[in-house]
């Protein structure tokens, strides 16, 4: 079986869909599978072929000064837009199948139709222009695999008549304790420091919990972006700015946290959702019409959703967790965590690619 996984971007960017692309196409290797992963040189300077951690990757198209924060350079989108329709145009003569991620949106509007194209769906839109163009979009291909239940079914909605499978983004699940002592009083932010992920409303949340309470909070932040001068300007003996972190430093971090916070104003489905869950560290996360997350914790029970992205109402939600309402989280994340173990995911795959 040959098969090609399309995506804008690919390490070494960091995000998401490089994590997902290069955890699914290692996975197909491991069983076999002729994969090959087609990208963009998204810094100018890249190889335009090597092997990343035994993946064969392809950069197609160059595309520097692409990536802004939130959104693409037109230009570089463009070009992007042409380049994959040239290339998936080739591609359908000689894989099985081509797995296609979503992103950046505007390419799905003009490659070919094909049976061998699979989107791949990692964030959808219930309101505003990008619902209608995702709407046109999933309407001009039969099969799609989702990273959540509620970004698949909201795909379906669109299209009726599509197959879609649930694929989750597959983790080390033995990499991640779930009986490790937590740290009540540690919540724990990562991610991009960039504006729609609601960062400045999570610190004075805390803030407002460290003034009003008698229960104190510590918030540590991991991660970079625009954002980072105006937090470590907010930093005190609760609050702190670790920037960057190795990955075994993160992987401590969220097995001890208390929580982990997902604030954002708009998100698909994050990693660091799977590893969260996979460490039974309970979700806090707020209900915002472009986030996806609060959805899935809502649907599977595995922490708590603020009812707006306010600092008020995030300071009140985590105020009101009692003993009891987080033990079940934890328990429901402990019946969760399987289902993003690397072997029933890629296996979960197979079936869809064959057809089963």
């Amino acid at each position: 079986m040959k098969v090609a996984l399309v995506t804008e971007l690919f390490y070494p960017s960091i995000g998401g869909q490089e994590f997902r692309f290069m955890q699914l196409s290692k996975g197909l290797a491991k069983r076999g599978v002729e994969v090959k992963v087609y990208t963009s040189d998204h810094l100018g300077s890249l190889a335009k072929e090597e092997k990343i951690d035994g993946v064969h990757v392809i950069r197609f198209v160059t595309l520097r000064n692409y990536v802004k924060p939130g959104s693409r350079a037109l230009i570089p989108l463009a070009k992007y837009t042409i380049a994959v329709n040239k290339l998936i145009k080739e591609l359908v003569k000689e894989c099985d199948h081509i797995i296609v991620n979503q992103m950046p949106i505007t390419h799905l509007l003009f490659i070919p139709s094909n049976d061998k194209i699979i989107i791949d769906w990692c964030e959808t839109y219930k309101q505003g222009m990008l619902k209608y163009v995702l709407s046109y979009a999933a309407k001009r291909f039969d099969r799609s695999i989702a990273v959540s239940e509620d970004i698949g079914s909201t795909i379906k909605s669109f299209n009726p008549y599509m197959s879609v499978e649930v694929i989750r983004t597959p983790i080390d699940v033995d990499r991640y304790v779930c009986n490790e002592e937590k740290d009540e009083e540690l919540i724990l932010f990562i991610g991009r420091l960039v504006p729609h992920k609601n960062i400045i409303s999570l610190v004075e949340a805390v803030s407002y919990i460290n003034t009003f309470s008698l229960k104190r909070k510590k918030l540590l932040i991991v991660g970079d972006g625009p954002l980072r001068k105006v937090l470590v300007k907010k930093q005190n003996q609760y609050i702190r700015v670790l920037g960057k972190v190795s990955e075994e430093e993160k992987v401590k971090l969220i097995r001890r946290s208390f929580l982990l916070a997902i604030p954002s104003l708009r998100e698909g489905f994050p990693n660091v959702v799977a590893e969260a869950i996979a460490s039974c560290t309970p979700i806090l996360t707020v209900k915002a019409p472009l986030n996806n997350v609060y959805r899935f914790v809502e649907r599977h029970k595995v922490g708590f959703v603020a009812p707006s992205p306010s600092p008020r109402d995030i300071a009140e939600t985590i105020m009101k967790i009692d003993v009891e309402a987080w033990h079940t989280a934890v328990a429901n994340e402990m019946s969760l965590r399987e289902e993003f173990r690397e072997d029933r995911v890629i296996g979960k795959l197979l079936q869809f690619l064959k057809g089963l």
